[in-house]
Formats: C-alpha cells, structure tokens, sequence
C-alpha cells in the first residue's frame, strides 16, 4: 500500500516502475535490517560497512520484493 501511495504518479509505464520499485526495496533495506533489526534487538544502530556486509543477501530480498510489489502495482 506504501508504495502505491509514494509512487503511483511517478511510474507511467513498466520500467520507471520497477526503477522506483527497486529504489524502494533498498530505502526499507535501510530502514528494516540497518536499522529498526538493531533496535528492537537492544543493539546500537550501526551504519558500517561490516554491517552493510553481513545484510547483504537482506538487500537482494529486499530489491525482489520492491521489484515485485511495483510491477504488480504496475498491473493493476
């Protein structure tokens, strides 16, 4: 539903949208697992690159399901 409120304008056809799709997977990448993971956990939220590191295979989740969730958008 978020991404059909953020992007509905800004996709008129099946590439920008899953542009947008993938820019979407990667800022909830940031939010989810670099961030909102370590607080719920009671760990400091660190943005490093070791970090970064060990969420990788969390970010090419994340960019398939911003990619889904746009072209199936785009769809309907």
């Amino acid at each position: 539903m978020s991404f059909g409120l953020l992007f509905r304008r800004e996709a008129p056809n099946c590439e920008s949208s899953v542009g947008w799709g993938l820019l979407y997977g990667m800022v909830w990448w940031y939010v989810g697992p670099l961030t909102l993971l370590p607080i719920f956990l009671g760990e400091p939220c660190t943005w490093t690159a070791a970090d970064a590191d060990a969420a990788l295979p969390w970010l090419l989740g994340h960019l398939l399901y911003g990619a889904v969730t746009s072209l199936v958008f785009f769809r309907l």
